[in-house]
């Protein structure tokens, strides 16, 4: 594999392969963000590394340019707690996307979906006890 480095390019070279490149890094990373966002919100997978490129995809990305891969991951019938919960989180994603670090309550909110997607527990179901605390943590975080 080749790699291409902008500094060899002449201006006019950098300026044709530029929207290329730029096309691509955005599909990739709306690929990988639907993805993780869905397979940590649906409790289909342990957070931790996932968490961790989820939060650098969202320290470089610009809210318009996501929030439709964002919203559409979180909006699936697995998300099993209601849309209250929906809410905090899609705000929570909004607002580490629109600073430079993510807030340190973030990775723990992700790990909670996961861990309550994963357990049979009546109260990690819209309107259960699980998910009003978790709602009542979260909506200011």
């Amino acid at each position: 594999m080749v790699s291409l480095s902008f500094e060899g390019l002449n201006v006019d070279q950098t300026a044709a392969i530029t929207p290329i490149t730029e096309s691509i890094k955005a599909a990739v990373q709306k690929d990988i963000l639907s993805t993780i966002v869905t397979v940590s919100c649906v409790g289909m997978a342990q957070p931790g590394p996932m968490t961790s490129l989820l939060e650098i995809i969202l320290n470089f990305s610009q809210w318009k340019d996501i929030e439709a891969s964002v919203s559409s991951s979180i909006d699936l019938e697995s998300f099993q707690m209601g849309n209250e919960a929906k809410r905090v989180v899609f705000e929570a994603f909004r607002q580490s996307t629109n600073s430079k670090h993510t807030s340190p309550n973030f990775a723990k909110m992700i790990e909670e979906i996961s861990h309550m997607h994963q357990t049979d527990d009546n109260g990690s179901i819209a309107g259960g006890e699980a998910v009003l605390q978790f709602i009542e943590k979260y909506k200011s975080s």
